[in-house]
C-alpha cells in the first residue's frame, strides 16, 4: 500500500513537472522565433539539453538559472541591438 502511494505521488509530480516544462519550453521557443534570433535560440536549446536534471531541486535551480540568463540577455540585447543597427 505504501509503495503504491509513493509511486502514485512520484508519477503525479513527475507528470506535472514535465507538463509545465513542455509548456514553458514551447512558449520560450515561440517567443524566440518571433524575435528572429536563431543564434540565441540554438544556444539556449543546447544549454537546456546539456543541463537536464533528474531531481526536482536541480530542475528548479536550472530553471532559475535559465530565467536569470534570459533576463540578462534581454537587457543586453535591448541596449546592444540598436547600436548594431538591428
Amino acid at each position: 500500500m505504501v509503495r503504491g502511494a509513493k509511486s502514485l505521488l512520484t508519477n503525479t509530480f513527475t507528470g506535472a513537472f514535465n507538463t509545465v516544462e513542455s509548456f514553458t519550453s514551447s512558449l520560450g521557443n515561440g517567443i524566440t522565433l518571433l524575435v528572429d534570433d536563431h543564434e540565441s535560440f540554438t544556444k539556449s536549446r543546447q544549454n537546456i539539453k546539456n543541463d537536464r536534471s533528474q531531481h526536482v531541486i536541480g530542475g528548479l535551480a536550472n530553471g532559475a538559472k535559465s530565467i536569470a540568463n534570459g533576463v540578462k540577455n534581454g537587457f543586453t540585447g535591448f541596449f546592444t541591438e540598436p547600436v548594431r543597427g538591428a
